[in-house]
This record gives C-alpha cells, structure tokens and sequence, in this order.
C-alpha cells in the first residue's frame, strides 16, 4: 500500500552579512579587462573598491593606467556611477544553479535545511538604481529609486537518503520530483508580484514614497519515494510511502524610497548676478545651473563601487561541505560617503560662488565604512548639505537640474516665486538733533531706495528659511534697529567723524531682501554758532582775572615810576 506524507516547515528570514575579500583568485572579482560584459578595462577597475591593494598582481605597461590606480587605491565619484547597473545585468546571467545536489549561493547567504532539501536560499542580488549610505556611525541606509529593478537568486540541493539493506529486507529511496513552486515579491509585507519557479528570478516595481521593504521569498518542494522491502521469507509486503516536503526561504532588506523635490529661492543683485538657494530633505548629489552642465554645485556627498554586502564569493554547498566558485555573478553596489573634500563649484575660482550651504550636524561614519575601503571620509563631525545657496552671473529656471545620490533620479527645481525677488537698495541717512556741550543725539533713518518707505528692522518676518531680522544698523561699535518709522537714535560722546552702516540680514533669511548702505556724521562741540558763542563765554570768564591782573598793573604804573628824577614844577 501506498502513503503520501505532507511535511511543513516554518519561513526561514535568510540574512546577508558583511562582506569580505576573497581567499582565492579564483573565486573572488575577475581581473579588469578580462571578461565580456561589455565594460572595458578602467572601467571594470572601478568596481572592486573592497578588494585588497595586493589582490591582483601588477603588470606595468598592459594594465591602463586607472587599472595601475585602481590596485593600490580607490577610486570615488562625484555622482553615482551607472557602471553598477551595467555590470549587474551581466553578472546577474551569469549565475548558475547546482543541480540536484549541489546548491550555490553567495558566502554571506544563511542556508537553510529540512527533510530531504538543504542549504536552500533565496537571496536578493541587486535593487537598481539604489545607493548604500553611510551617513553616520550608527546610521546607514538603503536608498532606492521609486522605479526599478529586484533581481534575485534561487537555489538549494536534495539529499536523498542511501539505499540499504537489513535482515535480508531493502529500503530504496527515489527523487520523484523537485522544484522551486513559486517565487514571490513583497513591498511592505504584501505580495505584489509573483514568478513561476526560477533560479533568477527578476520583478520592475514602481514604489510609493512611504515603502519601508522589499522581500523576496521562494517556495522550494520536493518529492521523494521511500520503499520498504520485506525479506522474501517474511509474510509483509512491500510498502511505498511517498513524502512531500517544501520549505519557504526569503531575503528581504529595509529601504527608503529615494526622490528628488527640491524647492528654490531665487534673487537678483542690484548689480544683474543672482543667488540660487536649493533645499532637498533627502541626501543629494548637487545641482547644475546650466543646459551643458558647466556651472555644478556639488554637496558633502561622493561615491565608490564594491561589491554588495555578503557577495564576498560564490560558494558550491554538498554533502561533503563548501567550496568557493569561480564565477563573475558577483553584484557590484553604489556607496555614498561624506567627503572631506566636499562641498565645491564648478569652475572653481570664478562663478557660481558657494555663500551657505546648512543641515543638520552629524558624526563621521569613518568606523562603519568597509575596513578595506580608504576613502576621504570626513574625520569629525561634518554638516550634512540639505541646502546649497551660491551666487552666479544668472541663471534660467529651465536649465536648473538638481541632481540625487540614487543614479537617474534627478529633477527639476520647483521654484518657491515665479520671478526672482530683487535685493532692494536702500538708503541711509544721520544727522545731529541734538548736541550739548559733552553729547550730541544722532537720529538714523533707513529707507527704501525706489520708494522711500521706511524700513522697520524691529519687524520680524518669515523666509522661507528661517524667522529672522532684516537686519541692523552700526554706528560706533553699537548695533541698534530701526522702528516703524525706519528710524532710531544714538548718542555719542566722544567728538570724531562717525561712519553709520547698515547691514542687511542675508536674502536667506528675510522674507524682503536689501542691500546695504552707509552714512557719515561729524560731531564736536564747536560744530555749531550756539556751541562757539557758549565757548567765547566759558573763555572768557576763564581770563577775566588775568585781564583785570593786567588791567590793574598798568593803571598802578601810571601812578608809580621807578629809576628816574622827578620834575620840579
């Protein structure tokens, strides 16, 4: 008689681990220039950033020169290179599966086994476009482009049980069949697309922004016959039991969604340039200001090329243990890093000008890089670019083009106000109300240049930015803020000649963009007719005694003379 046997066995989260270089050449990166994926020599040396500066011996005079760089050093970016994908496609077809009893699989993949299938795996082989992060010690992340591509890998082996004999009886077991049934892909916990059984398998997904994972799980089964034979003197009979077994493997790995919606403020100098501000919530490359990409503004970030974490080597899995597996199926991914040597404009030493770029202070993540990758990481805490202000000679909205850190995802400036604001002129102006002998009371009024308005720097206002002032006025190392009337007062005590200046909150900062403007004043106590009258006096009775003293001895002369005879008369 016949059975069947149905055997369930629990989902398995399969896990990648960090990756390490290879211990042997031949199962580790193929040498630049030496396969046919279509990428030439230097660019193939870009790939491999974790590999170790000694992996592949020098050739002086065959190797080209970024290759010659490439074995002692590493290579970065300063946008995400397209090189991942193109290579990834065709590492991605040269993965092969074992075969019955042989399972292959990436070296940081954990395996699973029940029953009669082992070392099972399903692990996810690239997510393109997407870039891995480090953004602090404690923080990195995975950021995917809203459309793209999961490709991922399927394998496992059988092991069917020896057959064997006992008591003049037999037990045989035969592999009926063996598969993979489905596979399945997950956003969120929710399967959105499904694939008949296949050892590669590939999904497109177009993400909504708020997607927090992806997954990939396969059903693997099998079927295996055991008969039991009696010895021939025994009044048994044969039995056939036939078990089928399957297992759920999957890999899934945490993501956010990357998008580039950049807002832009925009102002035109009295002089005709204009100052670009450009904010972007999410890590950004930079932004171009031309059609022909000439006038670049570059963020914090830069990039380099290694191979996906637990893709170290491709390993063969029997029933007599592991072995590495000469293969180029080895997936490559892009990785963003905080630069020392960043932000920057391009052309340097000339326009656009960086004035500002802020964002939120965060530490280096130099422990959590690679240890075989030697980058110019920032070395302390560094200042993460959400916005980049600069100056140029002008600018048209069209051309803008803010660029991401997840290759192909660029867009468009949203402009916050559809002219730009003009930085106003203004004018200043100081005069003497009031004097005294030791004090004179200056009266400072700012105005608009073009309308005469006053200008009110005790008025907060809101920019798009930040809540700030539109400024002050100094005047003798003191700073003081117009009223309502644009207006405000100072005293000074000591005489001299004054210079009032008025310095304007920067265009970030205030929702009414000015310029600034200077004014001199001269104060001294005989500045004015009043003062020289009051001084005449005070001088005055200052030498009324000496010109009575001298008044009074003259007269007494008169009646008094020395050294000489008197007239008789």
């Amino acid at each position: 008689m016949g059975r069947r046997i149905a055997l369930l066995v629990g989902c398995l989260l399969v896990v990648v681990g960090t990756a390490t270089a290879a211990t042997a050449s031949a199962a580790g990166p193929p040498r630049p220039g030496t396969t046919d994926s279509g990428l030439n020599e230097t660019e193939e040396a870009t790939l491999w950033s974790k590999v170790p500066p000694d992996y592949w011996a020098a050739r002086p005079g065959e190797d080209t020169t970024v290759h010659e760089l490439a074995t002692g050093t590493e290579l970065t970016f300063t946008e995400p290179p397209g090189l991942a994908d193109r290579w990834n496609r065709y590492a991605y077809e040269q993965y092969r599966p074992g075969g019955t009893d042989v399972s292959v699989h990436p070296e940081g993949a954990y395996t699973h086994s029940y029953s009669y299938i082992e070392d099972a795996h399903a692990t996810i082989f690239s997510m393109e476009p997407s870039t891995r992060t480090y953004v602090e010690s404690d923080d990195e992340r995975l950021y995917v482009a809203p459309e793209g591509t999961l490709r991922g890998v399927v394998d496992y082996r059988v092991d069917v049980p020896e057959d064997s004999d006992s008591g003049g009886g037999s037990t045989t077991y035969r592999l009926v069949d063996h598969g993979i049934d489905e596979v399945r892909f997950y956003v969120d916990g929710e399967v959105v697309d499904t694939a008949a059984g296949t050892h590669r398998p590939a999904f497109e997904y177009d993400l909504e922004f708020d997607a927090e994972s992806l997954t990939l799980e396969a059903r693997i089964e099998a079927t295996v016959e055991k008969t039991v034979r009696p010895p021939p003197d025994s009044d048994r009979s044969t039995r056939t039991y036939t078990y089928d077994v399957w297992i759920e493997v999957w890999n899934d790995y945490e993501i956010e969604v990357y998008d580039v919606e950049a807002g832009v403020d925009r102002v035109r100098y009295p002089d005709g340039d204009e100052g670009v501000a450009i904010t972007q919530a999410q890590p950004w490359q930079g932004y171009t200001l031309d059609a022909a990409g000439e006038a670049e503004i570059r963020g914090i970030w830069r990039f380099f090329l290694a191979r996906r974490p637990g893709w170290g080597w491709l390993v063969e899995s029997t029933d007599r243990g592991t072995n590495p597996r000469e293969s180029h199926a080895l997936p490559v991914a892009v990785n963003a890093y905080p630069s020392a040597m960043a932000p920057r404009a391009k052309p340097e030493g000339g326009e656009p000008t960086i004035l500002r770029t802020w964002g939120p202070t965060r530490e280096t993540p130099r422990s959590r890089l690679p240890e075989t990758v030697a980058v110019e990481v920032v070395e302390t805490n560094y200042t993460e670019t959400y916005g980049l202000a600069v100056r140029t000679d002008g600018v048209d909205p069209e051309d803008v083009t803010v660029h991401g850190i997840v290759d192909g995802v660029d867009a468009g400036a949203q402009t916050l106000f559809e002219e730009p604001r003009h930085i106003r002129e203004t004018e200043l102006s100081a005069r003497i109300v009031e004097e005294t002998d030791s004090e004179a009371t200056v009266r400072l009024r700012l105005a608009d240049a073009d309308t005469g308005e006053p200008i009110d720097l005790e008025a907060e206002g809101a920019s798009a930015f930040s809540n700030a002032r539109s400024g002050y006025l100094e005047i003798d190392g003191r700073r003081v803020r117009t009223d309502e009337a644009g207006e405000a007062t100072v005293r000074l005590t000591d005489p001299g000649a004054y210079e009032a200046r008025y310095e304007p909150a920067h265009w970030l900062d205030a929702p009414t963009a000015y310029a600034g403007a200077t004014a001199t004043v001269r104060w001294h106590p005989l500045a004015s007719p009043t003062n020289w009258v009051g001084f005449g006096v005070r001088v005055g009775v200052a030498l009324l005694p000496f010109a009575l003293a001298w008044y009074a001895g003259k007269r007494l002369g008169r009646l008094v003379r020395f050294g000489g005879p008197r007239r008789r008369e």
